[in-house]
This record gives C-alpha cells, sequence and structure tokens, in this order.
C-alpha cells in the first residue's frame, strides 16, 4: 500500500481520502493513478460471484471430460447422493425436449420445459472384455398432467450381453422408492425396457427415472450407439409391450395415446 489509512469498504470513503492526500502531500501521478486503480481492483473483487466447488474429478480420464459434461455427471450426483461417478467415464450426455409450437398441447406432452434426458457411459476395468456401465436418466422439469403408467429404455448396437441392470425411481416430495417400475423385456445383446409408474399411490409425480446396466463384449474394437427413450401415455390405460433393436431404437407400445423422447449417443471401443 502507499499510505496508512483506516480500512473500510466504502468507495466514496476512499476517494475522499485520496483526496485529503493529495492535498496534503504532493504525489506523484502514476502514484496516484497506481493508488486508485488497486482501489477498483479491489471493489471488483469484492463484488465477483463466488462459486461452490463442484465434485472432484482425481482421476486422469477426467482430463477428457468437457466443463459441461462434468456439470450434467455433478446434477446425476445431486439427484441421487448413491449415484457413483467415480468411473473412468467414456461419454456423457444430456437432451432437453424439443419446444412445441402448438399453444395448447396434447395432455402431459414432453416439451422443452417438461423433460431432459441424460446419458453416461463408463469403462469398467476387464481384461479380455469390453465392459461399460451405463446410465440413461430421464427428468421431469414439469409434472405431467396425465400419470399413469410409462416407460423407459435403454438399447444399442453391437454384441454387448446384459450382465446386470436395475432401475431406481424418485418421487417429488417423497424421495426414491423401490418396486416402482418393472422389466418388460430384456433382449439380449440389444437392450431392455422397464414400464415406470408416472404417480407415486397418493399423486405425488414421478421426478426421476434412472436405469443403470452394465454391458459386456470380448475385446473388440468399433463404435456403439446407444439410444435411451421414455415414453410418456397421454391417454390411454397402459403399456401393452415393447420393441427394442440393434439400429438401436426402443418403442413402447401403449393401450392408448403417447408421446416419446429418445437421445442417442456413441462410444468407441
Amino acid at each position: 500500500m502507499l499510505f496508512n489509512k483506516p480500512v473500510r469498504n466504502d468507495l466514496s470513503f476512499e476517494f475522499k481520502y485520496l483526496a485529503s492526500v493529495i492535498k496534503e502531500r504532493r504525489i506523484s501521478i502514476k502514484k496516484m493513478l497506481s493508488y486508485l486503480i488497486s482501489i477498483l481492483i479491489c471493489f471488483s473483487g469484492l463484488s465477483a460471484p463466488i462459486h461452490a466447488a463442484t465434485n472432484d474429478y482425481p482421476n486422469s480420464n477426467y482430463a477428457k471430460l468437457t466443463n459441461d459434461q462434468k456439470e450434467i455427471l455433478d446434477h446425476m450426483k445431486e439427484l441421487d447422493p448413491t449415484f457413483d461417478i467415480s468411473g473412468e467415464y467414456v461419454q456423457v450426455e444430456k437432451k432437453i425436449g424439443h419446444i412445441s409450437e402448438k399453444t395448447s398441447q396434447t395432455y402431459g406432452a414432453i416439451s422443452l420445459s417438461n423433460m431432459a434426458i441424460y446419458i453416461s457411459v463408463s469403462r469398467i476395468n476387464d481384461p479380455g472384455k469390453d465392459t461399460f456401465k451405463v446410465s440413461a436418466v430421464a427428468e421431469w422439469l414439469n409434472v405431467p398432467t396425465i400419470r399413469v403408467q410409462d416407460g423407459f429404455g435403454i438399447a444399442w448396437a453391437g454384441n454387448f450381453a446384459i450382465t446386470s441392470h436395475n432401475a431406481v425411481t424418485c418421487y417429488k416430495g417423497v424421495g426414491v422408492l423401490s418396486g416402482k417400475t418393472s422389466l418388460m423385456q430384456s433382449q439380449p445383446n440389444t437392450g431392455l425396457g422397464y414400464a415406470v409408474e408416472c404417480s407415486h399411490y397418493y399423486g405425488q409425480a414421478l421426478d426421476w427415472v434412472r436405469i443403470d446396466a452394465t454391458i459386456s463384449q470380448l475385446d473388440s474394437s468399433g463404435i456403439a450407439n446407444i439410444c435411451a427413450t421414455y415414453s410418456h401415455a397421454t391417454a390411454n390405460l397402459g403399456i401393452s409391450g415393447v420393441s427394442i433393436s440393434k439400429t438401436p431404437s426402443i418403442s413402447f407400445n401403449f393401450y392408448g395415446t403417447s408421446d416419446s423422447m429418445s437421445k442417442i449417443t456413441s462410444v468407441s471401443y
């Protein structure tokens, strides 16, 4: 510092003090400008926002992830604190539903402000094999009008066999609940689909649903596409079936009308 003075977070006081010093003492223009700049830097620092630290990513593999990808993983961890994000991630993506240009939508239709789908893929150390953990999350951003039985599933290309899978659901105002999904189909080397209750017994709406699946094949090389699809019942009595293909694609059949949203990503192996 150029001067000894009392410390106050008052910009007007700083300028008044500077004026008095200039009057009482002869200081160079260079010193005066230097002091003035230091005042402005100090106050700009005080007004700068402080951002909370996100989850740590100590593994060197995380250097390949972008900030957007890390934010997606942080969000998935925020939704479910038990979600493990310590793997060697090779792909992390999200998608927000398309905007409907209609002024009024079908009951519960998925729009830009309604749903987000997240997909993360991490490599599992498995000598002699290409093994990945695939996690897909469908999150309702707005509460749908119709809440009966929906469908959520993942499908993939390649010869990856399913070695394990499970589904987790969370309801607004209630939290994570078990027994709210049922496996409809698990098709070898192709994919799997779950029926999902869009409402808790007492009317609380589904907040999000996540499918975790471990898939594996003999060590090879190539690119595999992975698809996650959420289908929402808009006016019907439930799901009648599910179709899964290596395109990859997955579609749910309903006793009535429905709306759906898909997210496709790819990984190298």
